[in-house]
């Protein structure tokens, strides 16, 4: 099945559908990809989406951890992969398919467990997985009628094996992160600081990015400065306004 602004539809609509791109379709593109667990075995378990603003696509992987998304009409699109099991991170990324284009993402997306979660509101400043530190504010409600709990969970990744496709942005990716556990804007912006961040020097500047659940977009945040004793630390004034993936790029 796939979900379209509320409604569901059978055969090929979904990532499982059959039929694969019509050639007679000028609008037809298409997205193949695989996920697998942080061990590298293959997820045969997932909730993932392919959506625009206005509505969403959704597919199922395989067994071997294969999903795909057929006879869909070009656009930018939010991927967004859960796994199946409480703790499972969520992954948010975007993918800008043109029409007729048919990709195949190369390296298998990989799916972890949340590694760290504190309570919002428990302290001013959370510690996430990696020594991440974010300085939350600590009367922080969340939005009326969200079901999620008042967590702030997270777990770094490393950029060169997660296989996270992050279209649009250029540089090199030097910190990952997935936070949640839900899709919510935070404002003002957090601030934040990393204890270490492997790739960097003392004197850099790295540009700090967002997933936006609303705008369907990256957004960028403003920039962090490495510190003499290897601290990252984010300007005043900035930091995270979303609390999805967290990305930090060296130009």
């Amino acid at each position: 099945e796939a979900t379209e602004g509320g409604t569901t539809d059978g055969g090929d609509e979904s990532g499982g559908g059959e039929g694969g791109v019509d050639p007679n379709d000028p609008m037809t593109a298409a997205l193949f990809g695989s996920i697998t667990d942080e061990a590298g075995n293959a997820m045969g378990e997932a909730d993932i989406k392919l959506c625009t603003p206005l509505q969403c696509k959704t597919a199922v992987p395989d067994s071997e951890g294969n999903f795909e998304f057929v006879n869909i009409e070009g656009a930018l699109f939010a991927l967004e992969i859960a796994g199946e099991t409480d703790n499972s991170a969520v992954i948010l990324t975007f993918i800008d398919l043109q029409m007729e284009e048919v990709r195949t993402i190369e390296a298998p997306i990989v799916i972890p467990s949340y590694r760290s979660s504190d309570t919002l509101g428990s302290t001013a400043t959370i510690a996430v997985d990696g020594g991440l530190n974010i300085s939350a504010d600590p009367n922080y409600t969340l939005p009326f009628g969200t079901d999620m709990e008042d967590k702030l969970s997270g777990v770094k990744m490393d950029p060169a094996t997660a296989g996270l496709p992050v279209d649009g942005l250029d540089g090199d990716v030097v910190g990952l992160w997935y936070l949640g556990t839900w899709n919510t804007e935070v404002d003002p912006a957090w601030p934040f600081s990393i204890d270490s961040l492997e790739g960097v020097t003392a004197g850099d500047t790295l540009k700090v990015v967002t997933g936006d659940y609303l705008g369907n977009v990256w957004i960028e945040e403003g920039t962090a400065t490495v510190g003499e004793d290897g601290t990252v630390t984010s300007e005043a004034g900035t930091g995270l306004s979303f609390l999805s993936t967290l990305l930090l790029i060296k130009d």
